[in-house]
């Protein structure tokens, strides 16, 4: 679970600077790209966040059904 958020945070990261360098490239204004850049990055943050959530509480669920804990 750790190393799939370390790869999400990666991409997010760099799904940011590429867009930087475009926008400091010229080819889109530069608040376009940053604003785009600003959405993926926050939804990749939710999207890691759901899925922590969701496989704790995948974890408790099967543990309350073995009977462990």
């Amino acid at each position: 679970m750790l190393s799939r958020r370390m790869l999400l945070s990666s991409m997010s990261t760099e799904l940011v600077h590429r867009t930087t360098a475009s926008a400091s490239a010229g080819s889109m204004p530069t608040t376009v790209l940053s604003a785009a850049a600003s959405a993926a990055s926050t939804a990749v943050t939710i999207f890691v966040v759901a899925a922590v959530i969701s496989s704790f509480l995948s974890a408790r669920i099967l543990r309350e059904i073995v009977g462990i804990g």
